[in-house]
């Protein structure tokens, strides 16, 4: 009675071994630097929920293993030496298109932000950002959310509606509405766009609930990818007030 026992703990044991394993975030990291990719899966390596499954140096690389691989999310440097990195980013998506993309950079062009958001990444973020910034992006992709650096927040947000009448889609959105989509969009939380606009928490969630239903949009993602469809998301302009500012 005891061995059977004890088999079935053994049992049970590497079942939950074997599901936490499964549960991780499988990431390839892709940068054309060695020793950034060592750092960086050195760090990554630190975390319980994320599982390094390979490393890339050029786009090329990059993509054939995106669909060897099956990474979750790709950690994606996009100055590398062979391919354009919205190239990249757009092979990686059609080759494996249960990746998720977080873009790891050094530049901070709103431009090329935005072209990157075009192709349908699901992060941005700065090389001299803290650690911890590369890490909630990677959880947010994973996710199925949008996460954008916090040093970006107050600079890259200035929209231009598609249709000067406000009506898109057969239907109205009122001003709030496309003010809380245009921050929405660009990644912003509830509590962010509340304290930007004057409104609760809970306001703001009732708003989304509504551009959801009118513009049958599920997620974040899908919001994104609705500005963008409607020229909403465009570079900010020298001195242009664009959204919530980081708190100090």
């Amino acid at each position: 009675m005891d061995f059977a026992v004890a088999e079935a703990q053994i049992s049970w044991l590497l079942i939950s071994t074997v599901r936490l394993f499964m549960k991780k975030i499988r990431v390839l990291l892709v940068d054309d630097h060695a020793m950034v990719r060592e750092g960086l899966r050195s760090l990554l390596d630190m975390q319980s929920d994320i599982l390094v499954v390979g490393e890339a140096a050029t786009g090329r690389e990059a993509i054939e293993k995106s669909g060897t691989l099956k990474p979750g999310v790709v950690v994606l440097d996009v100055s590398l030496p062979d391919l354009e990195g919205r190239q990249v980013a757009r092979e990686v998506r059609d080759i494996a298109p249960q990746a998720r993309i977080v873009v790891l950079t050094a530049h901070e062009d709103e431009q090329s932000m935005v072209h990157l958001c075009q192709v349908g990444v699901s992060g941005y973020v700065l090389k001299h950002s803290p650690t911890l910034e590369l890490i909630e992006a990677i959880r947010a992709a994973a996710a199925g959310r949008i996460h954008f650096d916090s040093n970006l927040a107050g600079k890259v947000i200035t929209h231009q509606l598609a249709d000067a009448s406000g009506r898109i889609q057969g239907q109205d959105l009122s001003e709030r509405e496309v003010e809380v989509l245009r921050l929405v969009a660009w990644g912003h939380s509830n509590k962010e766009i509340g304290a930007s606009l004057g409104i609760s928490v809970k306001t703001v969630e009732t708003y989304k609930a509504r551009i959801a239903e009118k513009q049958h949009l599920v997620n974040r993602t899908d919001m994104v990818r609705f500005a963008l469809n409607h020229g909403w998301m465009k570079p900010s302009e020298p001195g242009t007030e664009t959204g919530p500012t980081p708190p100090p």
